[in-house]
């Protein structure tokens, strides 16, 4: 107890001695602060408590309960009404002109006429009639500027018919055609005869019946055929004649995913006493196989045709090949193809080649003994679509026209021989078509044919370029806008002394312009050979200049 008495006395007497001291020493101090440095407050971190509360309960209780479902009925006091069925109005189908008439004049005293006439609509069968005549009286003008009568007239009449059955279709068809026109063509670079006023005349009549009937299977199961048949009469104003007979049918059937299929073709020609073969028959046999799906295309076969005449029977045989794939639906569509064809050259079809060949010529058949294709096609887009290819050939007993020279005066005669040669040919096409509305079309074609021969220094009277572009435009269905240009490069001929030369190729532009009064009348103008060049359609045959026609149009 004295200790802790004697504790707490010393301590009160060292807290008086401290006061007294530090009062001393604020007598001697100065009380000024100077703060050099702003304040800065902080915040201690916080810690979260992570931990979350949870109740442990280690009683479970599964709740029980039933219920009982009283059936009751519910009466409903709506009354149902029937709805009469939705009838489907069919668009009403556009007018169709039962008949059509149209005439027309233009210079060189060329009158035109044209009529047509054909049922209405019919689901069972169809017919009708046309008549188309034009003709020309005026006069060319030779290369020496003499002027010549080159008159020239066309008629072509025909009849058709057609009755549509439940899986089949039967057409019928009957025609005559005449073309009469002058062998105006004289060499005015020779010592020639004199010209005379009226040049020989020719004409060409042909009268044809011709018969189709063919199935209309939309199932793949069926049978599909269709069976040709045609008589053909054609004779010219030097009496030469010639009767053609042809039958030809096609069949083919799906099994599985293989399509199998045939043609059998039989063309028989008897010739008046003037024509050499008197009779000729060809007989062609086209056995095949295809695969079809629905992005590519196959097929292979064989075609055999004999060539039967007086002077004996050749037999040929060609390849059936087509191989086809759609790379991007419709855009893209590579294609190869190979296939070889007798070329039956019978009198008809050389004067429609030539319509100033000599009368009576006659010309071998010429063997296209193979044809190698390949290209592509398709759509850039619904209304472009496009097409390049190239094809090689090899042909014997190709033919080339060269005018028929006078021996012993050496000159030209107005008329056309033929040479022959064993050629290869190869072809470059590329072709264009643009519809960008309704009321615009266009389309472009060019082709370049290069040949080689065998033993004719140059492929006669045959040019290595040809194109065409047409333009079709329609202004609200009222003004009718046509256009076209051709062209045809430079072409060979043979001359009197056997040497060649090369004669100006065909430059043709052609307008047309209609205006239509209502939907039945209307006026049109053609205007042909608009820069007025005087090209040869073959050598010493200049064509007429510049052409005007005007004329009217109705519908019945």
């Amino acid at each position: 107890m004295n200790r802790s008495i004697i504790i707490t006395i010393a301590s009160l007497v060292l807290i008086v001695f401290c006061q007294s001291t530090s009062i001393a020493q604020d007598d001697k101090l100065t009380k000024e602060v100077q703060v050099v440095k702003p304040y800065e407050p902080t915040i201690s971190d916080a810690f979260k408590i992570n931990e979350l509360p949870r109740v442990e309960d280690t009683i479970s209780i599964s709740p029980s309960f039933s219920y009982n479902l009283i059936m009751r009925p519910v009466l409903i006091g709506f009354e149902v009404n029937p709805i009469p069925a939705a009838r489907m109005v069919a668009e009403p189908l556009s007018r169709i002109s039962r008949g059509y008439a149209k005439l027309g004049f233009g210079n060189y005293t060329s009158p035109l006429a044209e009529l047509y006439y054909s049922n209405e609509r019919s689901e069972d069968y169809s017919y009708g009639v046309w008549l188309k005549h034009r003709s020309s009286f005026g006069n060319i003008k030779l290369d020496n500027n003499q002027k010549v009568d080159a008159n020239y007239n066309k008629t072509n009449l025909s009849a058709y018919g057609k009755r549509i059955f439940k899986q089949s279709v039967l057409n019928g068809s009957i025609a005559y055609n005449h073309f009469g026109y002058n062998l105006y063509g004289f060499d005015t670079l020779s010592t020639a005869p004199t010209i005379p006023e009226s040049p020989d005349k020719q004409a060409q009549k042909n009268f044809n019946l011709s018969l189709n009937y063919h199935s209309t299977h939309s199932d793949s199961t069926h049978i599909n055929y269709t069976i040709n048949t045609k008589f053909d009469h054609f004779s010219d104003k030097f009496n030469t004649q010639q009767n053609s007979f042809y039958l030809g049918a096609n069949i083919d059937k799906y099994l599985r995913v293989e399509k199998f299929g045939g043609t059998v073709e039989f063309t028989h020609h008897i010739n008046s006493e003037n024509l050499s073969p008197s009779n000729s028959t060809i007989l062609t046999f086209s056995p095949w196989v295809g695969l079809f799906a629905p992005q590519w295309r196959a097929k292979a076969g064989i075609r055999a045709t004999f060539d039967i005449n007086e002077m004996g029977t050749q037999a040929h045989f060609f390849p059936i090949g087509h191989l086809s794939y759609d790379i991007i639906s419709n855009y893209v569509i590579p294609y190869f193809e190979f296939s070889g064809y007798l070329e039956d050259n019978h009198y008809a079809k050389i004067l429609s080649e030539n319509p100033w060949a000599t009368p009576g010529l006659n010309v071998w058949n010429a063997s296209h003994k193979f044809v190698m294709k390949g290209g592509v096609k398709g759509n850039m887009s619904p209304r472009v679509a496009y097409n390049l290819s190239a094809s090689f050939s090899l042909v014997d007993s190709a033919h080339f026209f060269v005018n028929n020279l006078n021996q012993s005066e050496g000159y030209f005669n107005s008329t056309f021989d033929v040479v022959y040669d064993n050629i290869r040919k190869k072809d470059f096409l590329g072709e264009l078509t643009f519809a960008p509305t309704t009321n615009i079309k266009v389309s472009a074609l060019a082709q370049y044919t290069a040949y080689t021969m065998e033993n004719l220094d140059k492929p006669w009277h045959k040019p290595n370029i040809t194109a065409k572009a047409t333009i079709w435009y329609s202004l609200q269905n009222k003004i009718i806008l046509k256009s076209s240009i051709y062209y045809e490069g430079k072409r060979d001929i043979m001359l009197q002394n056997l040497s060649s030369t090369q004669i100006d190729g065909i430059f043709d532009i052609n307008l047309g312009v209609e205006y239509r009064y209502n939907k039945r009348a209307s006026a049109f103008i053609d205007i042909n050979n608009l820069t007025a060049n005087r090209y040869h359609a073959w050598y010493l045959y200049p064509v007429q200049r510049f052409q005007l026609m005007l004329g009217i149009t109705y519908a019945l």
